[in-house]
């Protein structure tokens, strides 16, 4: 979700700046040199999409995110003729947290001094704890969820493994501009679904490793100075195609938006051995938009 872990990609554009000198800079590696760079990351997702009460005309309501807490099984499509038929409450907190886990490899090799590709893989662990009234209350209706080919949710729900892989490739124009390109889709889409889900349409939540849709950025790298001081530029442009997700129950086919990237970043001698290095980091991330 673009808009509901802005956590993550702070993070991932501290890590693209602190760690990774290499790859936010014009600077590409020697020929015949590799990199090796792992990063961590961690966050816990406070909303989830829904449809409103009342739907229009054909069965869906408006498209809206509610916070985890208040996530009740009202706004779980699937389960409305259970709750008409007062099976269930509507008023039941379906989750009781959604959090994920996150930890990078990014390979990196010289194919010339002017040229330098990248390999990013992932490995991801997601993990949603439904409450316990909510898991009790469909086990109470088991028989019926039975005749409709639904089963009854884990207590804990887990998706994990190495998500999807991004390849990327720098060139250094000069020593004071690069271009660097990076994508990921077709093949490179290995991330799988989570261990609970099985099929589009059970209604269980999706925890896929792998992301939405393809991807792909464009980057521009540029060194100069400012008053006698090197300053480092950093410029990109994110472009997420469409996709499927099931959130807490709702099937949509949804588009994460466009992401723009900006960072500065300087370096200011202290000592012979210390130094201070500000930066500037600014993320510009497109709304979802569910289909």
């Amino acid at each position: 979700m673009s808009n509901q872990w802005p956590c993550i990609y702070i993070f991932l554009l501290y890590i693209f700046f602190a760690l990774c000198p290499v790859h936010s800079s014009v600077k590409t590696l020697p020929e015949g040199v590799w990199s090796v760079v792992t990063s961590y990351e961690q966050a816990e997702l406070t909303k989830a999409a829904g449809e409103t009460i009342n739907p229009d005309s054909s069965g869906q309501g408006d498209f809206k995110y509610y916070s985890i807490d208040d996530y009740s099984t009202k706004y779980i499509n699937a389960l409305q003729p259970l709750i008409v038929g007062k099976h269930i409450s509507g008023d039941t907190q379906v989750a009781d947290y959604y959090r994920k886990n996150q930890i990078n490899l990014k390979l990196a090799f010289g194919f010339t001094d002017q040229l330098t590709v990248s390999l990013d893989v992932p490995y991801i662990n997601k993990e949603l704890k439904y409450t316990d009234a909510y898991v009790s209350e469909l086990q109470n209706i088991a028989p019926i969820l039975a005749s409709q080919g639904v089963p009854i949710p884990p207590s804990i729900a887990q998706g994990k493994g190495i998500g999807d892989l991004t390849v990327g490739a720098k060139y250094r124009l000069d020593g004071h501009l690069a271009l660097g390109i990076s994508y990921r889709g077709g093949p490179l889409k290995i991330g799988s679904d989570s261990k609970e889900k099985l099929e589009s349409t059970d209604h269980f939540q999706s925890l896929p490793t792998g992301k939405l849709g393809d991807y792909y950025r464009l980057a521009l790298f540029y060194e100069g100075k400012i008053l006698n001081q090197p300053i480092s530029y950093f410029t990109a442009y994110e472009i997420s195609t469409d996709g499927w997700e099931n959130m807490l129950g709702n099937n949509y086919k949804i588009n994460n938006g466009d992401t723009l990237y900006f960072g500065a970043s300087s370096l200011f001698p202290v000592t012979p051995t210390l130094s201070f290095s500000p930066r500037l980091f600014y993320l510009q991330s497109g709304t979802d938009r569910k289909y």
